[in-house]
């Protein structure tokens, strides 16, 4: 059973209710032609096997288009989509690793510098604002260390591991020198 409407983005792209058009054709060739392209990398097969996953757009509707939802085709498992790290966050994750290795060093400039760069490739990465927390403290600055802290925490909200080093981390700001 076909929506009545359907839509790609915000833009429309059927409706059962009007009479077919040259227009309403090429954007039924459209949706045919997207349609194959799903099936063909295997993202169709797994919206056919799981109708709960199928999403249903409104005009009015602010969410992420069809084909940022729909991601890669499934792992071989087929239960999740095989994600991947863009090249940013792969970035990130090795500046973030040279940021603690400064760290152990006891060279906060350098760390949070780092980490600085790191923040720019990718801002939802809560372990660096984690690390910018502990290189502000190690460079006795509470007040910065303390606002990462709070940053970290709003973004590794419910990780369990990360939650007890955040409170950790929050003590150990609460304790440091003014």
């Amino acid at each position: 059973m076909l929506p009545e409407r359907a839509f790609f983005g915000n833009r429309r792209i059927l409706n059962a209710s009007r009479p077919a058009t040259a227009g309403n054709r090429r954007l039924w060739v459209k949706l045919i032609a997207a349609l194959a392209l799903l099936w063909s990398t295997g993202c169709g097969r797994s919206l056919l096997d799981a109708p709960a996953a199928v999403h249903r757009h409104t005009p009015n509707e602010e969410s992420a288009p069809l084909t940022e939802r729909v991601g890669t085709p499934p792992s071989p498992s087929g239960m999740m989509p095989e994600t991947r790290p863009s090249p940013q966050a792969r970035a990130a994750l090795e500046l973030q690793q040279q940021a603690r290795t400064a760290l152990n060093a006891k060279r906060p400039e350098t760390a949070i510098r780092i980490l600085e760069q790191a923040l720019a490739l990718s801002p939802q990465n809560g372990a660096n604002y984690y690390y910018l927390a502990d290189a502000w403290l190690l460079k006795g600055d509470r007040r910065k260390a303390g606002e990462f802290n709070r940053l970290a925490a709003i973004y590794l909200r419910g990780q369990p591991s990360w939650t007890r080093r955040l409170e950790r981390q929050r003590r150990r700001i609460q304790k440091a020198r003014p």
